[in-house]
């Protein structure tokens, strides 16, 4: 991530994407006639889908493509175990068992809107196994166990081929991606530090904040897929965690402190900011390594000497100042606020370089710092409806199916079911489905090509593979372009499945023709269940991802505060991304940024609110306790008239803590303690403030 627009390709940039693209295009297409062959050879049912197989775990990077292909292994048997379990108790039961089909099928729709990443494929694979074997398994109940080993081994035959084919033909390392993620990371960092020590650009920090989120989203996605291919990764995996936990709070403290910068400039301190400047030049100074930024790891070990001789430097400030120390109350407090947040930024952000470098050992464990692994947040009511409406569908599809006898009934359950349950948990499920729908379009052409002229001449294999070459390069091609990934795959399920490979052909345009209604009629049925059973492209996911996020504040409360800092903002950043990747397109997303820094603002005060009660007496700690139950309260509402009279009780008791007039404070606290408890008064009300004007921070 960068802090400025990403320049446009240059010729070597575009030729080296298109070299990435004809990699991938050339494993895939070989990946694809490899399990095609094998499973011929083995006589399996449906050669096509081991191929299909190929082309759905076909990625760019190997590391993505073996936990793609173990998650997809490991819920196949699932399902295949569920069905035989299912058959063996409800084969003479044909509605029942239709009932519990459905209820298993919304149970994995519901688990795979739950997990993220891979995890969420396993899921949706568990469903849809159990309806693929489920259904031919009872209208031949003898064979089940037969049926189930074929599928099984047909989805082994291609997750074994697409892995062996993207491990030898120049494989790209999903370890050196997250190499390189991990090192742009420092350097975009070292960027964001030397933004965030100058005043004003807030709407810069802003997006660059938002941008960070993604990033660390992208790194973790990265980190989990590198596990499955490099041993030294899973020895890594907890600095990695700290890496990414001790980012994101170390960015946070620099958002704080150019919150405090921007405070004193709009407040004419600026005797304060003459006092810190040369600090803060020292600061951006201090991530540099002979006056640039280090490019990995190992450089970055004399960053962590130079920020700790930062800190020792920071308490100088004190004595070098007297009189802002001991000059009007205010001053001294503005002053004392801004040491206190540059001190924490200086410590967040010597931290994170050591965390860095300590990336660079090869040893187990890691730097026992206090940043937990980053947690993701799901939705459970969006979860228990993108399960209940894909059960709903099962049922009304299997009606249909039996209510008309159509020899294709299944192709169109088993599509039905399995698009409603791959794009629930799409930012915009219908369109993603119309997505497919196109690749489906395009792929009718090419079947009836294929069909027509191609099968009829293809004496063997090796004039097959020389017939379908074209047809594979093509729709392997299509996956590269932006924006066109479920458009390629709907191609490929298209064109291969209404092939209907064999060992020994048959040429049946009235049965192929059956079998591609049911395909067409499947995807359309799942598009207009998105868009029908309680639409998740209209404007309840952006409220219901607005209030998950404003509720978020009840954890920053309530829970725990061992960890807390960390676990609220990983479900902070986590709510924020999402709440953006739902906005309708064309709109500006700053609206949404700005909310989720606010929040971010809120629950830090409250936390340090919460520590420093633990120091106070009873009273003072009930009244803070009171004031955080009414925020959170307020927030969660959107309750403007609360959130003023809120306001206004702080604004007096920051007014007494700062001008030393509180004695409860005085007595009770530190000199350090008190000086946090007033940095979250201040901060609290900015955000306060902020949330109420409903305009995003900007100098």
């Amino acid at each position: 991530m960068s802090l400025v627009r990403a320049p446009r390709l240059s010729w070597p940039q575009w030729l080296r994407v298109e070299a990435s693209n004809g990699l991938f295009v050339l494993r895939t297409v070989v990946g694809m006639l490899l399990a095609l062959a094998i499973a011929l050879r083995l006589d399996l049912s449906t050669p096509g889908s081991a191929a299909v197989t190929v082309s759905i775990i076909a990625l760019p990077q190997a590391g993505m493509v073996l936990e793609k292909s173990f998650y997809r292994l490991l819920g196949t048997l699932l399902g295949a175990v569920v069905t035989l379990i299912l058959l063996a108790n409800l084969v003479q039961h044909r509605d029942t068992f239709i009932l519990a089909v459905a209820v298993w099928i919304g149970l994995c729709t519901a688990a795979s809107t739950w997990f993220r990443g891979f995890q969420a494929y396993g899921w949706l694979l568990c469903g849809y196994t159990t309806c693929l074997i489920g259904f031919p398994a009872f209208m031949d109940a003898p064979h089940a166990f037969d049926i189930a080993v074929d599928r099984v081994t047909i989805v082994s035959v291609g997750i074994v081929s697409a892995g062996f084919v993207n491990a030898v033909i120049l494989p790209l390392r999903s370890t050196t991606s997250l190499v390189q993620v991990v090192r742009r990371s420092f350097v975009d960092f070292s960027a964001f530090l030397e933004a965030a020590t100058h005043a004003g650009d807030g709407a810069r920090i802003r997006r660059a904040q938002h941008q960070f989120s993604r990033d660390l989203a992208n790194l973790e996605t990265i980190r989990a897929s590198s596990v499955f291919e490099d041993p030294s990764t899973r020895i890594r995996s907890r600095r990695l965690f700290g890496f990414i936990g001790g980012f994101m709070f170390a960015s946070s403290r620099l958002h704080l402190l150019h919150r405090q910068l921007d405070s004193l400039q709009s407040g004419g301190r600026s005797a304060v900011l003459s006092a810190v400047a040369p600090v803060l030049n020292s600061f951006r100074g201090a991530v540099l390594v002979n006056g640039r930024v280090p490019t990995n790891a190992l450089e970055a070990a004399p960053v962590v000497g130079q920020l700790d001789d930062l800190l020792k430097q920071l308490p100088a400030l004190d004595t070098d100042r007297p009189e802002l120390v001991h000059g009007d109350a205010r001053t001294a407090t503005a002053f004392a606020s801004t040491r206190f947040l540059l001190q924490e930024s200086v410590q967040a952000a010597r931290n994170l370089a050591a965390l860095y470098a300590d990336l660079y050992s090869v040893r187990s464990g890691g730097l026992s710092l206090p940043y937990a692994r980053p947690r993701f947040h799901s939705d459970a009511v969006q979860a228990a409806i993108s399960g209940a409406r894909a059960a709903l569908l099962v049922i009304v599809t299997c009606a249909f199916w039996i209510a008309s006898s159509w020899p294709e009934g299944f192709s169109m359950t088993f599509l039905a079911v399995v698009g409603c349950a791959l794009f629930s948990s799409a930012p915009n499920p219908a369109r993603a489905a119309l997505q497919m729908c196109k690749g489906f379009v395009i792929g009718f052409p090419a079947l009836i090509a294929c069909y027509t002229w191609v099968l009829p001449a293809a004496g063997d294999f090796d004039m097959l593979a020389l017939g379908l070459l074209p047809f594979l390069v093509f729709g392997a091609w299509l996956m590269t372009r932006p924006g066109q990934m479920l458009a390629g795959s709907g191609y490929f399920l298209f064109f291969l499945t209404g092939l209907g490979l064999t060992g020994l052909m048959s040429y049946d345009f009235v049965g192929m023709f059956n079998n591609v209604l049911g395909l067409l009629f499947g995807i359309v049925v799942s598009t207009l269940s998105l868009a029908v059973i309680v639409p998740a492209d209209r404007s309840w996911r952006p409220q219901r991802a607005k209030q998950l996020l404003l509720s978020s504040l009840a954890m920053a409360r309530n829970e725990p505060l061992a960890g807390l800092q960390s676990r609220f903002e990983s479900r902070v950043r986590d709510l924020t991304v999402q709440l953006i990747a739902l906005r309708p397109a064309g709109t500006s997303p700053d609206a949404d940024e700005s909310l989720g820094l606010v929040i971010l603002e809120m629950g830090d005060a409250i936390i340090r609110l919460r520590g420093a009660s633990a120091r106070l007496d009873d009273a003072a700690a009930a009244q803070i306790a009171r004031w955080s139950a009414s925020l959170v309260e307020a927030v969660s509402h959107q309750d403007p008239p609360a959130l003023t009279a809120l306001d206004a009780q702080l604004a007096a008791f920051h007014e007494s803590a700062m001008s030393g007039k509180d004695g409860v404070v005085a007595v009770s606290l530190g000199d350090e303690e008190k000086v946090s408890l007033l940095v979250a008064l201040g901060t609290l009300r900015l955000a306060i403030e902020d949330f109420l004007g409903e305009v995003p921070h900007a100098a």
